[in-house]
């Protein structure tokens, strides 16, 4: 089952990750096993997802990351820093990390699972030439792997 929300136009990355994160307890309080919960996001969507993860600090739940990692130089830098210093040093869950290697906004999130202290983590650099308009439309080059990542694989 999908369930999937479109977010009002400037949309607080922040405030938004706690509502998810609150979801997915009202799941977790209604039987759903947490590891049958997977939350993902493309770029704000993307950090939105590593809020919630730093909200939950559930290490069942699985988190699928796409375009999201910046770069401290990138045109987001500074925003992405203010962001990531307000996450705890440890946080919990299955991680995979989907990026374009041509992508000019994000990059590889092998920096950021690093301060995550996770161990849990897994990065696929995609090659199609897209960039960061990769993950606008579902193509099987993402689709795929985030199903079988959801799935356990």
């Amino acid at each position: 089952m999908v369930i999937g929300e479109d977010r009002p136009e400037g949309t607080d990355s922040t405030d938004y990750g706690e509502r998810v994160a609150e979801q997915v307890k009202g799941l977790i309080g209604k039987g759903v096993p947490p590891g049958n919960i997977t939350i993902a996001g493309h770029s704000k969507g993307a950090i939105i997802t590593m809020v919630a993860a730093n909200v939950l600090k559930n290490p069942k739940v699985n988190y699928g990351i796409f375009g999201g990692c910046l770069s401290a130089d990138g045109k987001f830098g500074r925003a992405y820093n203010i962001f990531i210093t307000g996450l705890d040093n440890r946080v919990r869950g299955r991680f995979l990390s989907l990026v374009d290697k041509d992508d000019d906004v994000a990059g590889s999130c092998v920096d950021t699972f690093r301060r995550f202290g996770e161990d849990n983590a897994t990065e696929q650099i995609l090659d199609t030439g897209k960039s960061h308009y990769l993950f606008y439309q579902p193509e099987d080059i993402w689709i795929d792997p985030l199903v079988a990542f959801a799935m356990g694989k």
